[in-house]
Formats: structure tokens, sequence, C-alpha cells
């Protein structure tokens, strides 16, 4: 084994430089041994430094050439030491640390879903990010999601020895693999207790107590009939979990409230909140009503266009819709256009009133938007879109006015 699986807890070493090629504009460096680990397996490279008599040079990735019999190449930035030269390398700790807890709890958490269903096989699993993610077969439920985690937390508060050894692939069989391993040859296996063993060749913890806290922090389905569940494990759960609870103990300050009250307040906002807005819409309808109503005697030849400005606190794009629908119930003998501005862009909308057959809003609002420098669409009764010259918002309305008329006219001989 490489001196990064022998010894995940090794930070350092004192090596010799083997080779340095220049591929373009990245230079990568072969050691005669070394600590750090290369992409494999879900699990990021470790990062750190290479420090010589000629300076230090930051390591950036660690890959294996697989083609040179596995040779670990390391790609560095900054003075770079030659062939021969002595160096000493030191990974970044930090990263490293967590990347074993990522890892060793990805383990846990795929043979405890097995326990909770022989279904729920691991498919594909990613480690590149604090939220960790495993593909599972066999749809599990937000109740196997539960069960599975205090299983495996269970098992990690048994702070179960967790140890890597290399057996040949012909002697597997005396081992009870979670899965099958993607080599032959001399094999490596991670065991922890009597609960889980696989072939892997990642860096891992020495005990399962230390990947705690584990975090379960989302389920969703995705392609292929899989399900995907993310969660956090140690360092990474224990900082998100910190984080949200300053956050709700802020929240209950607010409230001038203990931290048990805060869904109770929540929830008397919530409510109160959909009544505002109940009470908005309602208002909204009865502004827009009568906007229409008192504008029935600009209706020509069965076209009424308005210049909109929406109520105080009203979002342009509602107090539209609202004047569409009260035009729509008020006026269905009528053709309404309606332009109005926000943040420097114009938006028209054309409604169709239900007695104006044979008329299409879209090719109405296609002449305004020609004016406005705009885009948009709908359906044949109603249509919107907005552009950046607003300066035309009146011409643009003008021109949709005109095309109306004109539909309406076409319609009328046509009837």
């Amino acid at each position: 084994m490489r001196l990064d699986q022998r010894d995940s807890y090794a930070r350092s070493m004192e090596t010799v430089v083997t080779d340095v090629e220049q591929d373009g504009d990245a230079v990568w460096v072969t050691l005669d041994t070394s600590v750090f680990y290369p992409t494999a397996g879900g699990q990021l490279h470790d990062v750190g430094m290479l420090l010589h008599a000629g300076g230090e040079a930051r390591v950036v990735d660690v890959a294996v050439d697989k083609e040179a019999g596995g040779v670990v190449r390391h790609r560095v930035e900054g003075t770079q030491p030659g062939v021969g030269d002595a160096v000493r390398g030191e990974i970044d700790w930090d990263r490293r640390y967590r990347h074993m807890q990522r890892h060793s709890a990805q383990h846990l958490v795929s043979q405890a879903f097995l326990h909770v269903n022989a279904a729920f096989e691991t498919r594909s699993v990613s480690l590149a990010s604090p939220e960790v993610t495993i593909d599972f077969a066999g749809d599990p439920g937000d109740e196997d999601v539960t069960a599975a985690f205090a299983l495996a937390r269970g098992w990690a508060y048994d702070d179960l020895e967790i140890r890597a050894f290399e057996v040949d692939d012909a002697d597997l069989g005396a081992y009870p693999l979670r899965r099958p391993p993607k080599v032959q040859g001399r094999i490596r296996l991670v065991q922890m207790g009597d609960v889980e063993i696989a072939a892997c060749g990642g860096t891992h913890l020495a005990r399962t107590a230390e990947m705690l806290p584990l975090l379960a922090v989302g389920r969703q389905r995705i392609r292929g009939d899989l399900t995907r569940v993310s969660f956090l494990a140690g360092w990474e759960a224990q900082a998100l979990a910190q984080s949200l609870l300053e956050d709700v103990d802020a929240l209950a300050r607010s409230f001038s409230a203990g931290r048990e009250d805060v869904p109770a307040r929540v929830e008397a906002l919530r409510s109160e909140l959909q009544a505002v807005r109940f009470a908005h819409v309602r208002a909204l309808s009865a502004w827009a009503e009568a906007r229409v109503g008192g504008n029935a005697a600009q209706v020509n030849d069965g076209v009424l266009h308005l210049r909109v400005d929406a109520p105080e606190g009203t979002l342009v794009r509602d107090a539209l819709a609202a004047m569409a629908e009260a035009a729509s119930k008020l006026r269905p003998d009528v053709v309404t256009i309606l332009g109005a501005v926000e943040e420097a862009r114009a938006t028209v909308l054309v409604q169709v009133g239900a007695e104006r057959v044979r008329v299409d809003a879209r090719t109405i609002l296609k002449a305004a938007l020609d004016v406005i420098e705009g885009r948009g669409g709908g359906k044949p009764d109603r249509a919107q879109g907005s552009g950046s010259d607003a300066s035309q918002l009146d011409a643009a309305l003008d021109a949709a006015a005109r095309a109306a008329a004109e539909q309406v006219a076409s319609a009328r001989q046509d009837a």
C-alpha cells in the first residue's frame, strides 16, 4: 500500500524528487514516496506544500498515472524542485481530515441502508463537497432515511475500530463484502468493527466516533429510478448545526421568546401574512375593477388602452394581471391593452374579451413590442411582453390599439 493508505493520519514525509515533467503550463513532480492522496473513488486529492532548499511549491493536484504503473504525480505551483532534490511534503491536514470523515461516514451510511432494506444498494457516491450524496436503488422513503441514520449513528457512537488491510483477490470469499471490488490482485479492504467491510483505496478515520455528528439533510428522486440522500459528517456537520442553532437563537431573540417558542411564532406570522395577502388581493381586485369601470368612456372601436401606475407596494405584474382579470370580467366585448413602466422597462399586456372572437392578443402584442424593442408571448386571449425602450411606451400602446381596431373591424365584417 501507498504511504497515504498505510497511515491516513500521516501529515508529512521526507522524500526525494524522482521526476519533473512539464505538461503545457502544468508542472508535475514525482516523489520517491508520497503522503499525498490522489483523486480516486469519489474522494478528492490532497493539497499542501513541498518544501525544499530552493524554496517551496504548492501542491494543487495529485493524480495516479495508471499508464506508468500507478505512479503518484503532484501538480505544483511556485518554486519547483529539481530531480534529486530532497523535499519535505506537508499535506493540508484540515482538508484531509474532513475528507476522511466524509468517506468513513459514507461507508457506514451505505451499510446502514442495506440493513434497513437489502434493496437499498449504493449506486454512486459524491464526496466532493461538505454535503455528501449517495444515490440509492430501491427508492428509500423518509422513514427509511430516518431509520438508516439512526442505525449509522448508533454504530458511530459504539466507537468501532476502523482498519485497512490487503488480501489476495483469491481470498475475498472469506469476507462479507458490501460490494465487489473493481480491481484484481492485491485488494485493500476497509473494515469497521463487525458491521461494515468493503474494498476501498481511500483514506479513513481510526474510529467511527470521529465521524460524529451525522446529519441527514436531504432526499430526492433523480434519474434512473434512483434516490439521492444527502448528509454531513464530523466537523462539517458540527459547523452546520452550530450555525443553525445561532440562527434560531437570533430569531428567538427577535421574537423576545425562547428557542422552543420559535415554531409557534413562525406559524403565527405565516397565518398573519396569509391573511394580509388575501386582503391585498381583494383590495387590488377592487382597485382594478374601479380603474376599468372608470375608463369605460375611453373605449374606441371596441378597444381600450391604458397606461397603468401600480398602487404603492404592488408589483407591476400583479397590477397588470388584476387589471386584465377585471377587464375580462367587466368588458368581455372589449380588447384591453395595458402598459406600465418598472425599472426602466416597459411592459404591455393585451386581454381579449370573450365576446371578441377571431381577435388574437399575440399579434396585437407584437405591434407594441416592435416599438419598445421587446419580447413576449402568450395565448390568443391574453399575451404579455416587455422591452427596453420604456420611453416609447405610449407609442407602443397606440400601435397596439391600431392593430386591435383593425382586427375588431375585420371580425365584424366577417360576421
